[in-house]
């Protein structure tokens, strides 16, 4: 009876241990999407246009959008609204733009947005410009309306990650954080209070209006599920909760 009884104990204090590692780990992000199939996962994306086409997927482990004449723009959507805190990012690379239109950010981008449907509350961009690469923006666009977020880093990292964490609250309360990793770790470019109606959706966008040619790569879009507030210093797949 005795060793039964230690037996028990043991089997008590693992399941404990384990219950304990498994509750007190920060969330883990997950792929929505590694690109290896052969075609674009209807069961995941929307092309949501307005000009539809432009995004490819060979199956090398990379999304291609290309625009190799100019004045285009395609996103594609996530299929379905994500309900919750989340934090969503993507990998993009071998950035490449031709772009001559005036101002200050009338740039041909790769972006990474969430909103509404249509109406994308906040955007990050990676962003040429006048001839040069501009770098890191940050957007908002309202029943059509473009407005920029007051804050821009300069870059010229034709390679790195976008990210954008959403803390879930519908309405008033709800914030949204834009980042942006350029070879040295994530790092805040800016918040907000997008005050949604509904669960969000999130979209790879290519960007081209004011350009005569854009193309770029994506690979490894993620999500952490209940991440929130968000932790710079973090890996992504070891976001804490403070």
């Amino acid at each position: 009876m005795k060793k039964l009884a230690v037996i028990n104990s043991f089997a008590v204090l693992l399941i404990l241990s384990v219950a304990l590692i498994l509750f007190s780990s920060p969330a883990q992000a997950y792929t929505y999407d590694d690109f290896t199939g052969t075609e674009i996962n209807a069961s995941l994306w929307h092309d949501n246009g307005p000009n539809t086409g432009l995004f490819s997927q060979p199956g090398d482990g990379n999304l291609y959008f290309s625009d190799p004449t100019g004045g285009m723009d395609d996103n594609l959507r996530s299929f379905a609204s994500v309900s919750g805190p989340f934090f969503v990012s993507m990998q993009y690379s071998n950035f490449q733009a031709t772009n001559s239109a005036t101002g200050s950010f009338a740039g041909s981008s790769v972006i990474l947005w969430v909103g509404e449907t249509n109406n994308v509350w906040a955007a990050l961009e990676f962003t040429k410009a006048n001839g040069t690469i501009q770098g890191f923006v940050a957007n908002s666009h309202i029943n059509g309306t473009f407005s920029h977020l007051n804050t821009y880093i300069p870059s010229s990292a034709t390679s790195g990650s976008l990210g954008i964490g959403f803390n879930g609250i519908i309405g008033p309360g709800g914030e949204i954080t834009l980042w942006f990793n350029a070879g040295s770790g994530w790092t805040k470019l800016a918040s907000g209070a997008p005050n949604f109606t509904a669960n969000p959706f999130f979209a790879i966008e290519g960007y081209d209006l004011n350009g005569t040619s854009l193309s770029f790569q994506v690979a490894d879009v993620q999500i952490v599920p209940r991440p929130w507030p968000l932790v710079s210093t973090a890996p992504l797949n070891m976001l804490l909760l403070e």
